[in-house]
């Protein structure tokens, strides 16, 4: 199987839920045997992976809401991605194309569907859903989502969200738990130790960690 894996505007290598998210399910398909082609934004990546890397060259909005503040800019960002999908296509063939965010991503999956007749799925991530409450310039993009073959969902949180801003009903939508790789997290005391002396910590000093986004 051929996959195509479009990240809109967001480099890979980005330390964001949804880049990791494309960075880690494209390694493990590559690894049992899917030839894999994960098309995002430029900011060359130099970090080592196995699957096929094309970077997009156009300029890093930073959030969903800025987006649309530069219509030019927003087409020809939509332009340069559609193109990168089709001039690829041309020479790796995909099957599927699997988008990130159901916001914009599947406005470029849907044309390269009425071109190519290839199929998309549509990852719901959650930041496009939030940002875009109460602006109807942006929940009209939703629209597009409609033309996926399927949602999946990175939380059930957000299905209430998908259900108003789509046609698509609560039994046709996946929801896929983001896995952790405990191996990452095995306790090495001799590490811990050094880390702790360099941060000034002693053995005993307790310390509280908090990893996530603090939304408005």
């Amino acid at each position: 199987m051929r996959l195509a894996i479009l990240l809109f505007n967001m480099p890979v290598s980005k330390a964001s839920g949804s880049c990791r998210f494309v960075w880690q399910i494209a390694e493990e398909l590559q690894s049992r045997g899917i030839d894999v082609t994960v098309i995002a934004n430029k900011d060359g990546c130099k970090s080592p992976h196995n699957f096929r890397l094309i970077e997009v060259d156009t300029p890093p909005y930073g959030s969903w809401t800025n987006c649309l503040s530069d219509k030019i800019s927003f087409a020809d960002t939509v332009n340069k991605y559609l193109i990168a999908l089709l001039e690829a296509n041309n020479t790796y063939h995909f099957d599927l194309l699997h988008v990130q965010h159901l916001l914009f991503s599947t406005l470029v999956a849907s044309l390269f569907k009425d071109l190519t007749g290839i199929k998309f799925v549509a990852t719901c991530h959650g930041t496009e859903t939030h940002e875009s409450f109460g602006r109807s310039d942006m929940e009209y993009f939703f629209k597009y989502a409609n033309e996926a073959t399927l949602i999946t969902s990175a939380s059930e949180v957000i299905l209430d969200d998908i259900l108003r801003l789509t046609l698509f009903s609560r039994k046709s939508i996946t929801v896929t738990y983001p896995g952790v790789d405990v191996s990452k997290f095995k306790l090495d005391s001799s590490k811990r130790s050094v880390v702790r002396l360099n941060l000034g910590y002693s053995e005993k000093d307790k310390i509280l960690l908090f990893a996530g986004r603090l939304v408005s």
